[in-house]
């Protein structure tokens, strides 16, 4: 008799077992800061950078929630907008119970990946403070000496963003919140591509099959596709001068082309123009080029900034903003960045920095 009972009791725990093991359903309940009664919540998806809205909860009493099937991992955005109080945040819809709280810091927690997530985003949110403070510091600073011991532990500080980010997606290669960290890092510019290329290594097969494995790996291969060494995507488009041009042919024309690509509502774009002048004038005479992408929209604030800056040098856009096809070629997700390539049309140098194509150039 005794037997019987044990033996039913171990078939009991298994079926329990069995049911955890299979379980993939979901339930978040969320608290929205200031909301209303009858305020919506939204759960959205993204795709190729658009959101779709793929369901929607009521606020009542302050709080929402929202349930589910998630048999596999994903990445879905919850977000809350009510006149000028907007907030969001990343949700990795997995099996279990998630608490989310969209207010001045939203956050999620409650599963592993929302858990690792968020430790992640309070380091660095912690580092974004702390370079944050050394920046006003030194912008009301007087004293020379005092303003470049400020400037060199900025610097400092800030080259520990991808340190951050490359600890963070190697110690957790298997994770959909790694996986997701690192396409953070691919669309941030954050990271050298000799530093993608050697994580993208890391990720774990298993995580790379999944939807967002997937979706993230064509990021990754786009991506690859217009880093040095590469050769170039060619296109077409209008010239200030009202002439097409394509790229393919231009860059025939010298032994460098620099690619600047900018728009006349970016603010680091001006501050950048007087390098890029110093830049020109230094190879004067060499086989070396520069031609402007512009990621404007509207032509008088293209051809207004180009005269008053004096950008003397061939000057390209279709003006479609962000939607601009060489942008999209070539993956650039900030501005200014700059691309230098060869006769042959191969991928040189592409980032942030004109201290690497002096470099690459042979200076």
């Amino acid at each position: 008799m005794r037997n019987c009972k044990n033996q039913m009791i171990a078939l009991a725990c298994a079926a329990v077992l069995a049911g955890c093991a299979g379980k993939t359903s979901y339930t978040i309940n969320g608290s929205v800061e200031g909301a209303a009664d009858g305020d919506k919540v939204y759960m959205l998806q993204v795709a190729d950078g658009r959101p779709d809205t793929v369901a929607v909860a009521d606020v009542k009493g302050g709080a929402f929630t929202f349930e589910g099937e998630a048999p596999e991992t994903a990445v879905r955005y919850v977000t809350y907008g009510n006149g000028g109080t907007r907030y969001m945040t990343e949700v990795f819809l997995q099996p279990g119970d998630i608490e989310v709280v969209l207010a001045g810091d939203s956050y999620a927690k409650g599963t592993v990946d929302n858990d690792l997530f968020l430790t992640f985003n309070g380091a660095l949110r912690q580092l974004q403070q702390e370079v944050s403070s050394l920046y006003n510091d030194l912008a009301s600073c007087d004293d020379e000496q005092t303003r470049q011991e400020l400037a060199a532990k900025m610097q400092a500080k800030e080259q520990e963003f991808p340190g951050l980010v490359a600890d963070f997606v190697s110690g957790n290669a298997g994770s959909a919140a790694g996986l997701f960290v690192f396409g953070q890092g691919l669309d941030g510019g954050m990271l050298p591509f000799a530093t993608l290329d050697s994580l993208y290594t890391v990720l774990t097969d298993s995580i790379k099959a999944t939807a967002l494995g997937r979706e993230v790996a064509a990021r990754y291969d786009h991506v690859a596709a217009t880093m040095p060494g590469r050769t170039i995507k060619d296109f077409s488009m209008d010239g200030l001068d009202g002439k097409t041009y394509r790229f393919a042919e231009i860059v025939k024309g010298a032994e460098f082309t620099l690619v600047d690509f900018w728009a006349s509502w970016c603010p680091p774009c001006m501050r950048a123009v007087p390098e890029l002048k110093q830049l020109a004038k230094d190879y004067k005479g060499r086989s070396f080029q520069i031609v402007g992408v512009s990621l404007d929209s509207k032509h008088p604030e293209w051809e207004g900034a180009v005269k008053d800056k004096g950008l003397d040098w061939l000057q390209l856009s279709d003006l479609r903003g962000w939607e601009c096809e060489a942008a999209r070629l070539y993956n650039v997700t900030s501005i200014p960045t700059v691309m230098l390539v060869d006769s042959t049309g191969t991928i040189v140098t592409k980032g942030h920095s004109l201290d690497e194509v002096r470099a690459a150039m042979g200076e």
